[in-house]
């Protein structure tokens, strides 16, 4: 009976070995939530965990259902109509997309990308999409999987067979997301800011993409940050010398949730005091101006008003003498409409002349900016727009009127290296203001370190520098809910999968009795079988 017993045991334990393993770091498409009327609608990606065989679009198998496969695609592959075969007709538990950060695909591609992105934001996919890398790690493991059989018997049995694993959990959602607002001050000629008017040079400094952990928005809005920056530093330089002090006060103002209705700078003006709104002669908002393209001056004030027309024309003539293809373009508000295409709306609502500096022509839909690809921009066009609005704003500050004055030269040069270091901050920072801003879950959680260093940067220019944090609503997220799992770790084993175990073990199991039985007899067997069942009853 020893002996029997033995055999069993060793049958019933037996597991097959791991062969390969690999480690990928991965990105999870966003998960979100939003009140359509009093229905809560579920979009993004509503899976987090994986635990699945792993297969190519070479290799899928040929049954209609995905369950219980995981596919690995180059981005370069996928369209619309692939992500809803796979995970909504076919129900595969998830798709993994290997995605070269690089800058390295075609421009074609992006344009195309682009259109896929924003309405894969719009869509509910019940599978968990991941990003990664594409490096040598990620091109082995693809290969790897290239090479497998896409037969079902294969697939149940080939000790070939990779699996992915995802154990990090499901997402679940976020609360509370605060919106941190930092302003600083270069006061004018007066030495007071009581009664002076005032100039504000804003721009947002949150990013929006598919993939939280990957929306670093080099360009959107990266480069109106390190503008806004650069400003500070030179007018800075201006400001310390009465001589070339102006009269106005520049405020400079760097806001939250830009990408949410710009509903940082909503709230900032809801705490303003009435005097200082009321001191606000002039917004402008820098808003993508990293480009080569046109730009683009956005206002929602006629030329009719004098004020207006200065500004117009200050900005116009410096174009000109920039050689910058040079639009204004008018769009009256809709105050009923709860979207907020431009930030100097938030503005224009309140009877401030202002206007957004861009060089993208025309207002996009909430989410519309979404670009997981927004990752850099041409330092060059950058260093050219933003001498164009410190140019501009110089004529209008100092009422210059007379051709050929540049202000910004010798000395007061533009810095492009210090530009460069902004966007450098800005494409190793993802900065979606749910993720970036939410209250940290233990007392040692630091805050965001992109946050804290602007709030540095920008006192090493101006004065009375400050932050107003303030905690949005679910009415000012527009009725949106975020979850978190944003980023993790994928694990890819090869081994014999546990069928293919269980299996074998019962085949050697059967062959053992069988000849345990011939040696014994049939009876002996029997009999030893009953015995050891008793025993494990008695026990």
């Amino acid at each position: 009976m020893c002996t029997l017993t033995l055999t069993l045991s060793l049958c019933l334990v037996w597991v097959g070995p791991v062969l390969g393993v690999y480690q990928l770091d991965v990105q999870r498409m966003m998960q979100y939530s939003r009140l359509d009327g009093e229905q809560t609608v579920e979009l993004g990606s509503h899976r987090a965990s994986l635990n699945s065989i792993a297969v190519t679009l070479d290799a899928l198998p040929a049954e209609t259902s995905l369950v219980r496969y995981v596919v690995m695609v180059n981005i370069e592959d996928i369209t619309l109509q692939l992500l809803q075969n796979l995970i909504v007709e076919r129900n595969a538990d998830g798709v993994v997309i290997i995605t070269p950060m690089d800058g390295s695909l075609s421009s074609e591609f992006y344009e195309k990308w682009q259109e896929i992105e924003n309405s894969l934001i719009k869509m509910r996919l019940g599978g968990a999409v991941y990003f990664t890398q594409r490096n040598q790690n990620s091109q082995d493991l693809y290969y790897e999987l290239s090479k497998q059989s896409s037969s079902a018997a294969s697939l149940f049995l080939n000790v070939d067979t990779y699996r992915f694993e995802v154990s990090s959990g499901e997402g679940a959602p976020i609360n509370e997301i605060k919106v941190h607002n930092i302003q600083g001050w270069l006061t004018g000629s007066s030495r007071t800011k009581a009664n002076v008017p005032t100039i504000a040079i804003v721009a947002s400094y949150d990013s929006f993409g598919l993939a939280p952990d990957l929306a670093t928005g080099v360009d959107s809005n990266g480069s109106g940050v390190a503008a806004l920056l650069e400003l500070a530093r030179l007018y800075s330089r201006l400001y310390s010398n009465p001589k070339t002090q102006g009269e106005y006060n520049l405020l400079f103002l760097l806001t939250g949730a830009g990408r949410f209705n710009y509903v940082g700078t909503k709230l900032w003006l809801e705490k303003a005091e009435a005097l200082l709104l009321d001191s606000i002669d002039l917004v402008l908002c820098l808003d993508t101006i990293g480009g080569e393209d046109s730009v683009h001056f956005h206002v929602s004030r006629s030329e009719k008003d004098l004020k207006a027309k200065q500004v117009y024309d200050a900005f116009s003539f410096v174009a000109a003498e920039l050689g910058i293809d040079f639009e204004i373009v008018h769009k009256k508000i809709n105050i009923s409409s709860d979207e907020v295409p431009w930030e100097h709306e938030q503005f224009a609502r309140r009877k401030i002349l202002s206007a957004t500096i861009s060089n993208v022509p025309k207002p996009l839909p909430l989410f519309g900016r979404s670009n997981i690809f927004d990752t850099s921009v041409s330092l060059s066009s950058l260093e050219r727009n933003t001498k164009f609005i410190a140019e501009g704003l110089a004529r209008y500050v100092y009422d210059l009127k007379t051709a050929n004055i540049s202000v910004f030269n010798d000395n007061l040069s533009l810095s492009r290296d210090y530009l460069s270091s902004w966007i450098s901050a800005a494409s190793s920072h993802p900065r979606m203001i749910p993720y970036m801003t939410q209250t940290p879950k233990t007392k040692d959680a630091k805050e965001n370190v992109f946050i804290t260093g602007l709030e540095k940067e920008l006192s090493k220019h101006v004065s009375d520098v400050s932050r107003k944090v303030v905690v949005l609503s679910l009415e000012d997220r527009e009725g949106v809910v975020f979850y978190d799992k944003t980023s993790t770790q994928l694990s890819a084993f090869r081994g014999k999968p546990v069928s293919f175990d269980i299996l074998l073990s019962l085949l050697v199991l059967f062959y053992l009795v069988s000849l345990y039985t011939i040696l014994n007899g049939p009876s002996h067997t029997l009999s030893q079988i009953k015995l050891l069942f008793s025993l494990k009853k008695r026990k």
